[in-house]
């Protein structure tokens, strides 16, 4: 299978007044865009019907304390409530806004809680509609490629003959590393 998103962070798509790219404490050209070929066998696909639905039913047997309710009221949320459908935990993953909770108050958003929930659960990716366009987008777990078949490669040629171009069970440890760990920039 193949896959190419397309997100640039354009100036216009502000948050709190930084661009997505400023909020992401990234330069923007620091971003790569890259078109790259995968063979995973664990992927979670959220735009399927159905696909949400024992998770939500999960979701609808958490209470929220009345001392996090009294919090949120005093931070300006009068009515805070957990998730109790499908269409709204969809609604939740998709947000466009999601840096909005980690920017604010120094905690993960929902769709950074569902990734972490995802890989521990050793998934090895999550597809999932695009929020800008009517593309796919995956999030990709390279730890649990380990013991697998799955890889991730690069359609293209890298911009330097060193940098890997497929990751799999042999090598997934270098997801884990900088840069400069793998490619010796003399």
């Amino acid at each position: 299978m193949s896959f190419y998103q397309e997100h640039l962070y354009s100036q216009e798509d502000r948050e709190d007044g930084l661009s997505g790219a400023e909020a992401a404490l990234v330069k923007e050209e620091s971003i790569s865009i890259v078109a790259i070929n995968y063979s995973l066998s664990k992927v979670l696909d959220i735009s399927l019907p159905g696909s949400l639905t024992k998770f939500a039913k999960l979701l609808k047997n958490i209470t929220i304390s009345e001392n996090i309710r009294s919090r949120a009221k005093k931070l300006g949320y009068p009515s805070i409530g957990m998730i109790t459908g499908v269409p709204e935990l969809k609604k939740s993953l998709l947000e466009k806004k999601w840096r909005t909770s980690p920017m604010r108050f120094d905690v993960p958003s929902n769709p950074q809680v569902f990734g972490k929930l995802a890989r521990e659960a050793g998934l090895s990716g999550i597809l999932y509609n695009s929020t800008i366009n009517n593309g796919k987008c995956i999030a990709i777990f390279p730890d649990n490629l380990h013991g697998t078949d799955d890889y991730i490669e690069l359609s293209d040629n890298p911009s330097d003959e060193k940098i890997p171009v497929r990751i799999d069970s042999t090598n997934f440890g270098l997801c884990r590393k900088k840069s400069y760990e793998v490619i010796d920039f003399d």
